[in-house]
């Protein structure tokens, strides 16, 4: 349990959080950081109404119960990590989801409460990410992803209304770059962004 109104780091050793089942911010405002990426149990997280970034490892057993509650707040999952029985509430605010990419067909109604949704990658892409009644708004691609090498592919399916994707590490060089959009809308409308060094 943490309280208070500092924001908290605990990410020095993740391997002290490796049993623990319940995990409750609920009485802190400052936003709390936690590496969880050794813990392998069915934990219940409750977060703070500070901006909180939650990283997950294994996939556990029976699926994790998380609520970020207000804020800001990122949940971060390693490549293979998401449960089929996972269940994450964003909260309220401007929540982001980071996942890898080849996990993007993992992203349904397990996932709620959230606006945005980055894509990572050690290399290569061949994935779907189906966005129908996510929410998600911005997709961020990152992490060197290569979308131009053999049948690598990216599609982004399904948003309703206005989507923005960020390029902000990806690999789009070639004459086979491979990125898909697809709306459900007669109105919908997409922006996409490059940052520095994209």
């Amino acid at each position: 349990t943490v309280t208070g109104d500092a924001a908290i780091e605990l990410t020095e050793d993740s391997a002290e959080f490796a049993l623990l089942e319940t995990i409750d911010f609920s009485g802190n405002s400052g936003g709390v950081t936690i590496d969880l990426d050794a813990n392998d149990t069915d934990f219940t997280l409750t977060g703070s109404s500070g901006d909180d970034d939650v990283t997950v490892g294994s996939d556990g057993v029976d699926g994790r119960t998380v609520d970020l509650g207000a804020g800001d707040d990122t949940i971060t999952f390693g490549a293979g990590d998401i449960n089929a029985d996972d269940a994450i509430d964003g909260g309220a605010g401007d929540n982001t989801v980071e996942i890898d990419v080849d996990d993007a067909d993992e992203i349904d109604d397990r996932f709620t409460n959230f606006t945005a949704v980055t894509l990572t990658a050690a290399s290569a892409a061949n994935a779907a990410l189906d966005l129908t009644d996510t929410g998600i708004t911005t997709v961020t691609l990152a992490s060197a992803i290569d979308l131009h090498t053999g049948a690598d592919e990216l599609s982004i399916d399904n948003y309703d209304g206005a989507l923005t994707i960020v390029i902000a590490d990806a690999d789009l060089g070639g004459a086979n770059a491979d990125l898909t959009i697809a709306s459900v809308g007669t109105t919908d409308a997409v922006s996409i962004s490059f940052e520095a060094g994209a």
